[in-house]
């Protein structure tokens, strides 16, 4: 099984950025299946922001085969993330 490859843009060490990570880590520990995880500051690499078309932080990016999602918020609905990523490893 391909892992799903999560990308999360945050904006520094802001709150909302610090939260982001640490939901990240433990939906992470939830999968059903493999994950690679990258974090980007948009403030150090705004390039890479912007070729995901990412304008709002923080922003989670999950890419599995052809397949996209794009998540913004904290992610503190951990179950709803867990969820939403499932249906990545079943298709």
């Amino acid at each position: 099984m391909n892992p799903v490859q999560l990308e999360l843009y945050v904006a520094g060490d802001t709150l909302p950025s610090k939260q982001a990570r640490g939901n990240l880590e433990e939906i992470v520990r939830q999968l059903e299946g493999p994950a690679t995880v990258t974090v980007i500051d948009v403030q150090k690499d705004a390039k890479a922001a912007f070729a995901r078309r990412i304008f709002a932080t923080p922003s989670l990016v999950c890419i599995h085969d052809k397949q996209k999602i794009l998540i913004i918020g904290n992610l503190a609905d951990r179950d709803g993330v867990v969820q939403r990523l499932a249906g990545l490893y079943s298709a």
